[in-house]
């Protein structure tokens, strides 16, 4: 009698541990797989977050360089506001050379439509066939006359023709100067180029304002 009794002891607390078991391990495997769930999902979230970054240092760059490479454009293009800021330039590279400057005469400017293509700044006109662009060719003729030792002379030649403006150098003369030994006479003409948007149209604007 007692050997059945410990028998249905022993199996209602099997029993009694098996449900238990299963009422606390259930919500333990299941928190497990939460656990797991979320873990992956903090994983993905970590990498777009770094693929984000690294989109966003790489788009700082190109914007970086592209605001260096306008700032470039924006140097080497000559137009009316920035010819007294040449004119000093010139003047200041003459000295620096060791040069004496004799004389130096800047035109106002002309401009005219840009071409989309085939199109060459030192020609006064546009092409008759094709079509503008949204720029303007401004174009600047300068004249200078300058004298000194024949190093100082070919090397103002040099710094100009290097600098940083968009130039074409039109006539270039070099004589010697009477009664000064190894002295040089330069007079140079070149064009200054520059290439900016072209204003609206008046339709446009008052398109705009409409």
């Amino acid at each position: 009698m007692n050997k059945q009794n410990d028998r249905l002891i022993r199996a209602i607390v099997a029993c009694g541990s098996f449900v238990a078991l299963i009422v606390i391990g259930y919500p333990l495997v299941d928190e497990g797989y939460r656990l797991r769930e979320d873990h992956r999902a903090l994983s993905e979230l970590e990498k777009e977050f770094e693929l984000s970054q690294s989109r966003d240092a790489r788009l700082h760059r190109i914007e970086t360089k592209l605001h260096e490479q306008k700032l470039q454009l924006v140097k080497q293009c000559v137009n009316q506001n920035r010819i007294p800021a040449v004119r000093d330039e010139l003047i200041a590279m003459i000295r620096d050379c060791g040069g004496s400057l004799r004389a130096l005469e800047i035109e106002d400017g002309q401009k005219r439509p840009w071409g989309t293509q085939d199109d060459d700044p030192r020609v006064r006109r546009s092409p008759e066939f094709g079509t503008e662009s949204e720029f303007e060719l401004h174009s600047h003729e300068v004249a200078l006359s300058v004298v000194g030792p024949l190093e100082a002379v070919l090397k103002i030649i040099s710094v100009v023709d290097d600098h940083h403006w968009l130039l074409n150098i039109d006539a270039l003369t070099l004589e010697p100067v009477a009664g000064g030994e190894s002295v040089l006479s330069l007079e140079m003409n070149m064009t200054l180029f520059g290439l900016l948007h072209a204003p609206a149209p008046i339709e446009d604007t008052f398109a705009m304002i409409d």
